[in-house]
């Protein structure tokens, strides 16, 4: 019993060595209460103002804009994006409601011939009878959907409507 106590003493001491030399050198830098001076810099000197600043105080001559230059639309750059399906955000065009579905497929066949995308969709009317409405598109940005409504209304004297493509 005698050798496990002189053992357990001798790994104390070991110990408590390790912990008085390792202890500063680890936790030493920053003791609390314990100050360090640190540098500031001086700033720099103000820079002398030039001479030549006068100068430019005098306005500069804007070259005239030539009679024939016009001035491009905006670019707008709007992007397509996604609603909370995962389904691209689209546009169409819708120009006209009918009661009859061969007035539909007439104007329908029109559109096509000069090039149009067209589709007709039935559905219902608020008082209860079925109407076949003609649109055009779609398209993913809604700025060219408004170009295509000009485009349509001088060619064939339709205003259109621009409303949200679902599939």
């Amino acid at each position: 019993m005698e050798q496990k106590r002189k053992q357990r003493l001798a790994g104390a001491l070991v110990l408590l060595a390790a912990a008085v030399i390792f202890y500063p050198l680890f936790f030493g830098r920053d003791m609390p209460g314990e100050e360090r001076a640190v540098k500031i810099p001086e700033p720099p000197p103000v820079p002398e103002v030039p001479q030549y600043i006068e100068v430019l105080e005098t306005p500069m001559e804007v070259p005239a804009v030539p009679a024939d230059y016009e001035t491009p639309p905006p670019a707008v750059s709007e992007r397509p994006t996604l609603d909370e399906q995962g389904v691209p955000v689209s546009w169409t065009l819708q120009l006209a409601a009918f009661s009859k579905q061969a007035n539909a497929e007439q104007l329908q066949n029109k559109l096509r011939d000069a090039g149009y995308r067209s589709y007709t969709r039935e559905g219902a009317a608020n008082s209860g009878k079925r109407l076949f409405r003609v649109y055009v598109g779609p398209e993913l940005r809604k700025d060219k959907i408004l170009e295509l409504r000009q485009e349509l209304e001088k060619q064939f004297k339709l205003k259109g409507l621009a409303v949200r493509f679902r599939p």
